[in-house]
Parts: C-alpha cells; sequence; structure tokens
C-alpha cells in the first residue's frame, strides 16, 4: 500500500505501508521520516478527521497531515477582500512576520518586495513575532500589495503612472490610464506601446508581466501608429525633405524646429505662420491652428540662408 502524505510543514511524500497497517504505524513512519512527534500532529482524509482506530483499508491514497496547535494560534490573511488564507502557528514566540510572508509566497505568485502585511492600519515589521502581537484566533492581518510605477515616455515628455493591478495591468487597460491620466487629447486605439529596447507590446489582452516589463520604473515608449508627413520645401535648391508627425499635431514649435535640425543641420530657424513669427517653442501646431494644406515658412537666419516652405 502507498500513501501520499501532504502538509505544509515538509514536501509531499510516499509511504509503505503494509496492506494490515494501522494508523498508528503510519504516524509511527511519518515520525521517522520528518522527527514529528506523533502526538503532535493529525491526519484528514478529504478533510474528516482519521481517528487511530480508523482502518486504513477504505483510506484514500492521498491524505493531509496538520500540526496540532499545542499553544499555537491560528492566524487569518486577507487578500484584498478577494480570499482569506489561514495558516496555524505552533510556535507563536518563535514566528516572525517573515516567516509568515514565506508561506503566503508558497501559496501565491508574489515576492516580498511587492507587498506589506498590516494589522490594526500599521505596517507589521518582518522581526516581529506573532505573539509580540497580540493576535488572538479572531484577528485578521491584512495583504496590502504595493501598487509599482512606471515611466512613459512620449515625444520628449517623461511622466509616471502608477498601475492599479499592478504588472497584471493589461496593455489595452495601460493604453486607457495613458488617456485617462497623461494625455487625454490622444486616441487609444492610435497608441503604440514600446520597451526600452523598442519591441512594441502587441499583445493587447496580455500583462505587461508576460510581455517582459515586470520592474518598478521601467521606461514604455508611446508613440502613434498614424502619422502625417510633413514636407520641407528647399526653395533655391528644390529639395524636398520629409519629416512624420503624428496626425494629431500635438508637437510643439520647438520639437518641429529640432527634427528640421536632424534633417538639415541648421537650429536657427524662425517658423512664420498666419501673418506672425511662431516664437513661443511651447506652444503646439494644434494650438497655433495648423490644418491639413496649411503652408509654413521657414527662415533659415545664417548668412546665405534658405527660405523653406513646410506643407502639411
Amino acid at each position: 500500500m502507498i500513501l501520499s502524505i501532504l502538509s505544509d510543514c515538509f514536501d509531499s511524500c510516499d509511504i509503505f505501508l503494509k496492506e494490515n497497517a494501522s494508523v498508528s504505524h503510519l504516524k509511527e513512519k511519518i515520525c521517522q521520516l520528518h522527527g514529528i512527534p506523533s502526538d503532535q500532529f493529525e491526519l484528514f482524509q478529504n478533510g474528516k478527521l482519521i481517528n487511530e482506530d480508523t482502518s486504513l483499508l477504505g483510506v484514500s491514497t492521498t491524505l493531509c497531515l496538520k500540526l496540532k496547535l499545542l499553544g499555537g494560534i491560528k492566524i487569518h490573511i486577507k487578500i484584498q477582500n478577494i480570499k482569506t488564507l489561514d495558516f496555524d502557528i505552533p510556535n507563536p514566540e518563535t514566528t516572525s512576520i517573515k516567516n509568515i510572508k514565506m508561506k503566503i509566497n508558497s501559496k501565491m505568485d508574489y515576492k516580498d518586495s511587492e507587498y506589506t502585511l498590516s494589522f490594526n492600519g500599521e505596517k507589521l515589521k518582518d522581526e516581529s513575532t506573532i505573539s509580540s502581537l497580540n493576535l488572538s484566533e479572531s484577528s485578521i492581518i491584512d495583504f496590502v500589495p504595493f501598487k509599482p510605477s512606471i515611466v512613459i515616455k512620449y515625444l520628449e515628455n517623461l511622466k509616471t503612472i502608477e498601475l492599479e493591478n499592478g504588472f497584471n495591468t493589461t496593455v489595452s487597460d495601460l493604453q486607457k490610464s495613458i488617456k485617462d491620466k497623461l494625455f487625454p487629447e490622444l486616441s487609444e486605439k492610435d497608441m503604440v506601446l514600446a520597451n526600452e529596447e523598442g519591441n512594441k507590446l502587441t499583445i493587447l489582452h496580455a500583462t505587461l508581466n508576460y510581455q517582459g516589463i515586470n520592474k518598478p520604473n521601467q521606461i514604455i515608449k508611446l508613440s502613434l501608429n498614424t502619422t502625417t508627413e510633413l514636407f520641407i520645401i528647399v526653395v533655391k535648391s528644390s529639395k524636398i525633405i520629409t519629416i512624420e508627425l503624428p496626425t494629431s499635431l500635438n508637437i510643439t514649435i520647438g520639437e518641429i524646429k529640432k527634427k528640421l535640425f536632424e534633417k538639415i543641420g541648421n537650429d536657427a530657424l524662425k517658423l512664420f505662420f498666419g501673418g506672425q513669427y511662431l516664437t513661443d517653442d511651447n506652444i503646439t501646431a494644434l494650438q497655433v491652428g495648423l490644418q491639413a494644406g496649411c503652408t509654413i515658412n521657414a527662415i533659415a537666419e545664417v548668412i546665405g540662408g534658405n527660405n523653406f516652405s513646410i506643407i502639411f
């Protein structure tokens, strides 16, 4: 006869017994293997206690071992109004909060750095023992996950956003948060998100963790999947330079100048539109009133400089 024993105290194990073996024989075997005195634990089948006089012939192949609470205590960990984890603590005088976290981590997909435990609104220190907290059987310890933040880089802007669901946030939910909290003028369907290496997060229903975003303050690059072409015509040489801009035109005059500089190597440009020079580099093309078909004159303020026409 082979019986599997499950327990929080040790890894599951298989025990070989004779067909006519008793429960007391089984307990002796467990005591020999794991050093737990037979009077300090109980065996359960499908949640029901197995008494010493129970025949092993009618017992299922899997049993659960639980330690008796010899002066111990049962504690309850409340997980975000979703569920409660119960742990039997035989030795509250020597069991620390750090030990409790190890038990939680074995049950859930969390690390110590991703949550804290609190009781009556106060954060519990890792070195505190259960007995020092004066807990009772009805006391509840709260599991409080941290909300990590990531950094969204859009154009030249770096903005931090908190992840309500941690790294289990999906890409589509992140797009919605970006629109609601950071850039309300952008359209979610036009957003393209990528990691620092430029790899796009293309699976919208997948979590950030699944796509490799799993550390606080990682940078996610935001761009738009629809662009408009900006044609820069060098009048004297008839050379045409093409630059891509977001269709929202939520780009500043200063950023337009920077894009021109990257193409022609001249940062001394004056832009002229609607009868006036655009001297405020922080104002956006949309605020200026640009629309499809508009023309901006760009004048390079250098000796021998050229005039340009910028056509949207």
